[in-house]
């Protein structure tokens, strides 16, 4: 069932951005992408993995569902995402205080009585791309000023390594094997220098994620919505 899903899934994301355009009566025709729609599911997949990510797989069936709606009660909601209706009522209202989702109210009557009236959730797409916009520019400093900090802490272990490492160049350009030219780094020092470069690289690593993010939430993000 779950690769049936997953199959049914894709086909519909495909369809969503692909067409096919009829070159005439006896054509075979041409496929046609569409970019819009490209950038559009692009975005969404982006703000798909951050509720995953901060607020587990049942919000984020939760949120996709919402999302593919655009307009949905929360009754349906449970029924769609096969969750007790207690379970997608938390769920539902997680995502409404932290601004991932909004309501809108349809008033059956004039009297705007709550018992006769639809509360409806969706995503609001335009201000929550700015807001996790905002989020990762924030992310992003705060792991440009750990990575600085780090080697701030180990600049000494650092200039010792770039000396050490200046010396096996002139060595080796020089002829001069480099087992023979004294140690500038001691094993401890060695240790702790290579901590310290594992941690830099997590703070790459981590920048990098959160800058294509940032990507796709400016440049497809921008096409996409506005």
């Amino acid at each position: 069932i779950n690769a049936e899903y997953g199959k049914q899934w894709y086909q519909r994301r495909v369809r969503a951005v692909v067409s096919t355009q009829s070159t005439g009566e006896y054509g075979g025709g041409s496929f046609v992408v569409h970019y819009g729609k490209f950038y559009e599911e692009y975005t969404k997949h982006h703000i798909r993995s951050i509720v995953k990510e901060r607020f587990g797989p049942k919000c984020h069936r939760v949120f996709s569902i919402v999302l593919a709606q655009k307009m949905i009660e929360q009754k349906q909601v449970a029924e769609l995402a096969l969750l007790p209706y207690k379970d997608a009522k938390e769920l539902l209202y997680t995502l409404y205080t932290e601004n991932f989702l909004e309501i809108q109210e349809l008033h059956r009557t004039p009297d705007f009585s709550p018992l006769r009236t639809f509360y409806l959730f969706n995503v609001p797409l335009g201000k929550l791309r700015q807001k996790l916009l905002n989020t990762c520019y924030k992310a992003v400093f705060n792991l440009m000023e750990l990575r600085k900090q780090k080697l701030n802490e180990n600049n000494r272990l650092v200039e010792k390594s770039l000396r050490a490492d200046a010396a096996v160049l002139q060595a080796t350009q020089k002829g001069i094997p480099a087992d023979q030219l004294e140690d500038l780094l001691t094993n401890s020092e060695k240790q702790q220098l290579a901590g310290c470069m594992r941690v830099v690289k997590i703070l790459d690593l981590g920048e990098i994620s959160v800058v294509d993010t940032v990507l796709a939430l400016t440049h497809f993000g921008t096409m996409a919505i506005t």
